[in-house]
């Protein structure tokens, strides 16, 4: 009985000094990965920022909006387009993907 405890006893401690040897040799690779994270994440942030700075407002914005040209403000001018509507026999027909064309 006593050589099994002191079995048991031995076998608690390899294995606590094998869970201490684990839990450091992740706490290096680890920490080192949040270090390069960190590094990159500010270097990000702070080019960013000189970006935004550096970049001046244009006095002319051109934008293209569902069949809209806005070359500038309060003027807007429609874009020909051929795929809003369809022309047959009966008329204009505007296409839903909805709902059935024959309905």
């Amino acid at each position: 009985l006593l050589s099994c405890l002191y079995t048991i006893h031995k076998r608690n401690k390899k294995s606590k000094k094998l869970m201490l040897i684990a839990q450091q040799a992740g706490k290096g690779d680890g920490e080192a990965f949040r270090q390069v994270v960190h590094e990159a994440y500010s270097r990000f942030t702070e080019e960013s920022l000189m970006q935004s700075i550096s970049e001046k407002p244009s006095e002319c914005t051109e934008v293209t909006i569902k069949g809209l040209e806005v070359s500038k403000p309060g003027r807007y001018q429609a874009l020909p387009s051929d795929n809003l509507l369809e022309m047959s026999d009966s008329g204009v027909e505007f296409y839903h993907s909805g709902q059935p064309l024959d309905s």
